[in-house]
Order: C-alpha cells, then sequence, then structure tokens
C-alpha cells in the first residue's frame, strides 16, 4: 500500500506541477479557435488533437487540471474550517448546541452530493466560485461528523478531563488538546475528500452546471467530448482518463496516509 500511496503522491505532483506551469508549457493558447483546424488529429503539433472548434486538447487539458484542483482545493478547504468548527463546538459544548449543529448536518447528509450540489448551484448561479462553494457545501458535513466523533472520544482522556476540571478555558482545550489529536483522521479525510470534490465538480460541470464555457474544465470538456466520439475520439478519452487518474491517486494516498499515521499499523509494521 505504501508503494501505491507513493506512486499516487508522485501522480497528483506531476499534474500539480503540469497545471501550475500551464502557462509556460501549453503550445496554444486553451481559448483560442481555428475553425480551419477542427477535429485534427494527434499529431507532434497537437498531441490529443483538436476539438470542434479547433482548440488545442492537450492545452485545454493543462489548463483544465488548474481549474479541477483550484476548486477541489479551494472548496475542501472552506470545508475543513467550517466542519471543524462546527464538530469541535458540538463535541465541547453538548447539549442543545450539539443536537442543533448535528441535526443541521444531519438536513445536508440526507441529500445525495451531486443533488446538493445541484441545488447549491442553482440558487447561487454558474461559474467557478459558486462551483467551489457547493462542493464545499456538500462536503462540511463529513468533516463536521468525523471531528466530532474524534472530538468526543479525546475529550474523554484524562489529560483534558484534568485540564477542564483546573479550569483550563474553551479555547485552551479545544486548540491545545482537543485538535492536535484528532489532525490524524483530518489529514485523511481531507486527502480522500480531494478526489471527491474534483468527481463532484467536474460532474456539475458535466452536466451545465459547474464552470462555463469556453473556459476548460475537465467535466465539461468530457461532455463535450460525447459529441465528438467519432470524429476525434481521443478528445472524450483524455480528459475522462486524466480525471479518473486523479482520482484514484487521491484515494489511494488517503489510504496510504491513514496506514502510515495509525499507531496500530506502525506497531504492526514492527512486529
Amino acid at each position: 500500500m505504501r508503494k501505491a500511496a507513493f506512486a499516487s503522491a508522485l501522480v497528483i505532483g506531476v499534474i500539480a506541477a503540469l497545471a501550475l506551469l500551464a502557462p509556460a508549457i501549453a503550445p496554444f493558447d486553451p481559448l483560442e479557435q481555428h475553425l480551419e483546424n477542427n477535429y485534427a488529429r494527434p499529431s507532434l503539433e497537437h498531441p490529443f488533437g483538436t476539438d470542434d472548434l479547433g482548440r488545442d486538447v492537450w492545452s485545454r487539458l493543462l489548463f483544465g487540471a488548474r481549474v479541477s484542483l483550484g476548486i477541489a482545493f479551494a472548496s475542501v478547504g472552506l470545508a475543513l474550517v467550517v466542519g471543524t468548527g462546527v464538530g469541535l463546538l458540538s463535541a465541547y459544548y453538548g447539549g442543545l448546541a450539539d443536537a442543533a449543529l448535528m441535526r443541521l448536518m444531519d438536513v445536508l447528509l440526507a441529500f445525495p452530493g451531486i443533488l446538493l450540489g445541484i441545488a447549491v448551484v442553482v440558487v447561487l448561479g454558474n461559474g467557478v466560485e459558486n462551483t467551489a462553494i457547493a462542493v464545499a457545501v456538500m462536503s462540511t458535513p463529513t468533516f463536521a461528523r468525523l471531528v466530532r466523533g474524534s472530538a468526543l472520544s479525546i475529550l474523554e482522556r484524562d489529560h483534558v478531563v484534568a485540564a477542564r476540571a483546573l479550569g483550563a478555558s474553551a479555547a485552551r482545550v479545544i486548540f491545545g488538546q482537543v485538535l492536535p489529536n484528532a489532525l490524524t483522521p483530518i489529514v485523511v479525510a481531507s486527502t480522500l475528500q480531494l478526489g471527491t470534490a474534483i468527481l463532484i465538480a467536474s460532474g456539475l460541470s458535466f452536466l451545465g452546471l459547474g464552470v462555463q464555457p469556453p473556459y476548460p474544465e475537465w467535466g465539461a470538456m468530457l461532455s463535450k467530448g460525447r459529441e465528438l466520439v467519432r470524429s476525434t475520439p481521443v478528445a472524450a478519452i483524455a480528459p475522462g482518463a486524466f480525471l479518473t487518474l486523479l482520482v484514484l491517486s487521491f484515494s489511494l494516498l488517503g489510504d496510504g496516509l491513514r496506514d502510515f499515521l495509525d499507531p496500530r499499523e506502525r506497531a504492526r509494521d514492527v512486529v
């Protein structure tokens, strides 16, 4: 599993590097149209061919990676902050606050992820920012539930009970005792959620509700590629292959991190 996690981290690193360097290494402007050269087959000039408007597919893939990764990191980062805060407050104060916050999370969890994302985008409108917000709303209950469960367990430990008995403030207990001990599941969940965020964001764009043309995004490119399967099949296959590879890499990396950070797994390796 560690070899798979290392390979996945390498794949993610390569794709992230390509995304960051896209303006420098992309051979063409991803929005530039050349109608006289549409449906071009793969060649040295156009490694993945061109689409129906003569735009270079490879260049659009590179810039699409920037959009997909940007949405994923922004949405998971927002969900992580909000969800962690909700989970910590719910576990620490309990009672009515716990019940109210968790029932709100239950309402969000009651919706399938893609349907909740669609509902948020319909209310807020299309675009990169609103897509990121939609994915963040969908991801927040996952972090809230996870952090609450971990925090409830940590709050029962002797050193935390002693700190509260000695009059430690809520902020000191939460940020000094509970949060540091809950970092392992948070890190693992964040890694896994990045893959889910990419998948949901691409699904919204595939349905025409996320990133709008002409801006490149893998889900939107995959949707458009359905029309090009016979004329330029690589235009449909390439974004789907990149999307699958990236999501799978985040999943394997998350599993590897869980095994590496789990003390029981480390003890088993020593034995």
